[in-house]
């Protein structure tokens, strides 16, 4: 268990979230995901092909497709995870694979060859955070800038215990590149 925790560490209440996978060590600098749909090779000066990022998805993932570890709970029964209570304290909740679709592997190419990637978003472990979630879209601060979608997505769970996310781009250019999102698990 860390030291610094919270409001007393760096990062302070706010998960970080990492996108998977990540950029090859060449690219390691951007945060832009580049990749030609029609290849899966890479030929030097021009844009790379799909397998690296094929490749680097399948690594993320093989640790979840072993058996899970025995202080892993199963969460969808409404098991307790409460990190304060002291016998749930190393505990947290298993994840399955089939929750994410076709980005389960069961496309081999997570989408890449179509276009539609699937990126994977991971969500860092706070120690001691207890998440205040937000029970409809009106409750989200004017100064955090919510898309109407994320606001309609909100209001629409029937489980809002959850963190929300929205993807859209910083740029004009940069939406007009990402087409339209799907979240999955919804």
């Amino acid at each position: 268990e860390p030291r610094w925790q919270q409001e007393q560490s760096r990062i302070g209440r706010s998960p970080a979230l990492g996108v998977r996978p990540g950029q090859s060590w060449d690219y390691i600098d951007s945060s832009m995901i580049i990749f030609n749909k029609e290849t899966d090779k890479d030929v030097k000066y021009k844009v790379p092909g799909y397998t690296g990022w094929v490749s680097r998805t399948n690594k993320f993932l093989e640790e979840y497709k072993k058996s899970s570890p025995p202080n892993a709970v199963d969460c969808n029964d409404g098991a307790n995870t409460d990190p304060q209570t002291e016998d749930q304290h190393n505990k947290f909740c298993k994840f399955s694979l089939s929750n994410l679709g076709a980005c389960s592997g069961s496309d081999a190419n997570y989408g890449y060859d179509q276009g539609e990637p699937c990126i994977l978003l991971k969500l860092n472990r706070i120690y001691g955070l207890i998440p205040e979630y937000y029970r409809s879209g009106e409750e989200i601060p004017k100064e955090d800038e919510a898309p109407q979608a994320l606001k309609d997505r909100i209001d629409a769970a029937t489980n809002k215990d959850q963190v929300w996310v929205s993807c859209r781009g910083e740029n004009a250019a940069d939406e007009e590149s990402m087409g339209r999102d799907h979240l999955l698990p919804i």
